[in-house]
């Protein structure tokens, strides 16, 4: 076999490389970047739009997202002045072109600039949830740790519960929002050692100047449960809804759990076994609405804990009294008293005998003791400690702590209104904070598929700029989706990206064509997704001014 090394390109790139960065196009995500931020568009052959493009385009593809400096090398065998504008060539793809426009983006308000992309793009595609599912979480960074603050920038930090367990690193904080049909809305970057009630705040804050607050429902975990908290969320406007925590108003979930038991759990209307129980009580002088729930499959993890736990709490307190005596009885019944009271609610009965033993004291003379005399003795107990596993508690236990309490301020109603903020079932409110895994998944995408937990850069401010480009190629993949989703295409746009790993869109400059090399079912594909997405194909090799 002879090779042949040729000195022709085949000027392409990646298909899904190109499916996202025509998307971006066909939305003017590019443009509204580009028309956002300052920058001199005589001096700079890459603006800062074409420098997201860029950043974005390996991401899709099977590459991920590549350190600044070798990102050039992406596009050594691209058209890039057909992609990125006329001055622009492979050299001119350097890191330093992009570190200038991390900085421009920097400067430009990257909160808002997202969440106006996040507006065309829903516009554009008829999507108006006004359902807001917000988290907040951390991942590490390789960095070194700065002594100065500066002003406006997230730092990295060591926060000490790192979500991947890598204490020994610093970590930045981050906040997202996403919406009901899990598209991203809203990403702030914070320190690491940031507390979630601030960043919680602040969102908050940040929301009511982009959203109508009283047409609003903010969903997120217990941790935006607090009298602060809620308290703002009345002054301006949200609708809520959020697990109770346990130490929330006086313990009040304790009570909402024990009221359910008590009173019996209604089946829930389209979730086959579920228990739910829908009631009010006043917390802070604010009467709260509280809904109680129950999975069948809880119940079973429950029972299972119940008893597993339980024989290890219970085992831990016996071999306790395996090796402790006491001076008498009582001390003996006392500590065990304490110890059944520290052990807590148990399946296990258990139960203890006390056995005196008659023992020798130990003398402190040295040598064999005197001709006829008598050694010293005293009593001391033992405490025999048996335990029985009972399955009818257990059976009880895991019922009753199986139940999870919600907490809400919307208004209860028979039927759903138009808007939730004037009226939601017990089932909407269950399944409002059920759908509270979409902004989990956001962070997952954020994470795994486009590298945000891989920054490598000088600056902080650079590292928190080049979050919002991950949160742009996030925004660009959530609408691939739920487009797709809405018109009977059930795959993420990252699964998209996997099934066209073997095509790619080449440039004809001779003929001006553009060009699709693959099999034939992956072109089908591709122009279906396109069709779907109403984004015009030669948009996947160019630009829309």
């Amino acid at each position: 076999m002879e090779i042949d090394i040729g000195t022709d390109s085949d000027n392409g790139i990646p298909a899904a490389s190109a499916l996202a960065m025509a998307v971006m196009e066909s939305t003017g995500i590019r443009k509204l970047i580009d028309d956002v931020c300052i920058w001199d568009r005589k001096q700079r052959i890459l603006s800062p739009g074409m420098a997201v493009k860029a950043m974005i385009g390996p991401i899709f593809d099977a590459s991920n997202k590549l350190p600044l400096y070798i990102l050039s090398t992406f596009y050594e065998t691209s058209p890039v002045d057909i992609l990125f504008g006329n001055r622009v060539t492979v050299p001119s793809l350097g890191d330093r072109a992009f570190a200038r426009s991390l900085d421009t983006l920097f400067d430009a308000d990257l909160e808002g600039l997202l969440w106006a992309c996040a507006e065309r793009v829903r516009g554009m595609y008829g999507f108006s949830s006004d359902v807001l599912h917000m988290d907040a979480t951390n991942f590490s960074v390789y960095a070194m740790e700065r002594p100065d603050e500066e002003d406006g920038v997230a730092m990295p930090r060591r926060s000490g519960h790192a979500k991947d367990g890598r204490n020994d690193l610093l970590q930045y904080a981050m906040q997202a929002v996403c919406d009901s049909d899990r598209i991203l809305r809203y990403l702030r970057p914070y320190s690491g050692n940031e507390s979630d009630c601030t960043m919680n705040l602040n969102t908050l804050n940040d929301l009511a100047g982009r959203t109508d607050a009283s047409a609003t429902t903010v969903v997120a975990d217990c941790k935006l449960v607090n009298a602060r908290i809620i308290d703002r969320m009345y002054e301006l406007g949200f609708g809520f809804v959020s697990k109770c925590p346990e130490s929330f108003g006086k313990r009040i979930r304790e009570a909402i759990v024990n009221s359910a038991y008590a009173d019996g759990m209604t089946v829930s209307d389209g979730r086959k076994g579920w228990g739910v129980y829908d009631t009010d009580a006043e917390v802070n002088e604010r009467s709260l609405r509280f809904v109680a729930y129950r999975n069948p499959s809880d119940i079973v993890k429950t029972r299972r804990y119940v008893e597993l736990q339980g024989k290890k709490d219970a085992e831990k307190l016996i071999s306790r009294f395996l090796r402790d005596r006491f001076k008498c009885e009582s001390d003996a019944k006392d500590e065990f008293s304490r110890a059944l009271k520290k052990l807590g609610d148990t399946a296990y009965v258990i139960t203890a005998e006390y056995v005196p033993h008659l023992v020798h004291v130990k003398t402190t003379r040295r040598g064999r003791p005197p001709a006829g005399h008598e050694p010293e003795r005293k009593t001391e107990w033992e405490v025999i400690v048996t335990m029985v596993f009972d399955p009818m508690k257990a059976e009880m236990m895991s019922k009753r702590d199986s139940i999870n309490v919600l907490v809400t301020n919307l208004p209860r109603s028979i039927e759903d209104a138009e808007n939730l903020r004037s009226g939601a079932t017990t089932g909407t409110v269950l399944k409002l904070y059920m759908d509270e895994y979409k902004i989990e998944h956001t962070y997952r995408l954020m994470k795994s598929g486009m590298g945000v937990d891989s920054v490598y850069l000088h600056t902080p401010s650079r590292e928190n700029a080049m979050m919002f480009v991950v949160g742009i190629a996030t925004l660009v993949a959530d609408i691939i989706t739920a487009v797709l989703k809405r018109n009977g295409v059930r795959k993420t746009a990252m699964r998209i990206c996997d099934e066209l790993m073997s095509l790619r869109i080449v440039y004809d400059r001779e003929h001006d064509r553009l060009l699709m090399r693959g099999l034939a079912e992956r072109k089908t594909q591709l122009m279906s997704y396109l069709e779907t997405m109403k984004t015009n194909p030669t948009l996947m090799l160019g630009y829309k001014d």
